[in-house]
């Protein structure tokens, strides 16, 4: 009996290890977030704060004249790339330009349908957080947050509802979001190459 209590004694300490790792990791994701914010806040408003700024924006717009498309009606997208120089030290870097992306920022319009999608990086370029809010016809809006550590999702949010013990619809909703992070970054590395041009 003895053995039984002390081995659920030492499952519940580990849960409640993992939990309050969870919760440090969330709130350091959310401070950057934070952060990446006020820096994005300052560039936006143009003048001297868009040249002085810690970030560089590039933006791309697809279909900027909303030209109707078959079988969807008015679509549009447009992608804002937020990065930096990829070195801390700036006069320690072999790379002059800025290259390391912080957040990309997804815009889209399907007839009626409006999605956008946030998409946060580490110094690393691994994505650490996604946030998706859907606005559908008739369908109350939708949020999703996923908070990620070390490539693995350790936190899904749908609306105010959390879990940290993922199911299979997370888990499947986790890959299509990791395969969008791996899209949307090829389009920034690319874009890059058009600084060149």
């Amino acid at each position: 009996m003895k053995k039984i209590f002390l081995l659920l004694l030492v499952c519940l300490f580990v849960n409640i290890a993992h939990a309050q790792t969870v919760e440090k990791n969330v709130e350091k994701i959310r401070n950057l977030y934070n952060d990446v914010g006020k820096k994005i806040e300052f560039i936006e408003q143009g003048g001297e704060q868009g040249n002085y700024g810690e970030l560089v924006c590039d933006e791309l717009v697809v279909n900027k004249y909303e030209h109707s498309w078959p079988s969807v009606g008015i679509y549009k997208s447009t992608y804002k790339f937020f990065y930096e120089f990829s070195s801390d030290d700036p006069a320690k870097d072999l790379n002059p330009y800025p290259d390391r992306i912080v957040k990309i920022v997804v815009d889209s319009q399907m007839s009626s349908r409006l999605y956008h999608q946030e998409f946060l990086y580490d110094k690393t370029g691994a994505l650490i957080f996604y946030f998706l809010k859907a606005e559908e016809e008739d369908d109350p809006v939708k949020e999703t947050r996923i908070y990620f550590s070390l490539n693995k999702a350790i936190r899904f949010m749908e609306n105010e509802k959390k879990r940290d013990s993922l199911t299979a619809g997370d888990l499947k909703a986790v890959r299509e979001v990791l395969k969008k992070s791996a899209k949307v970054k090829e389009f920034f590395t690319k874009s890059l190459s058009l600084h060149d041009a």
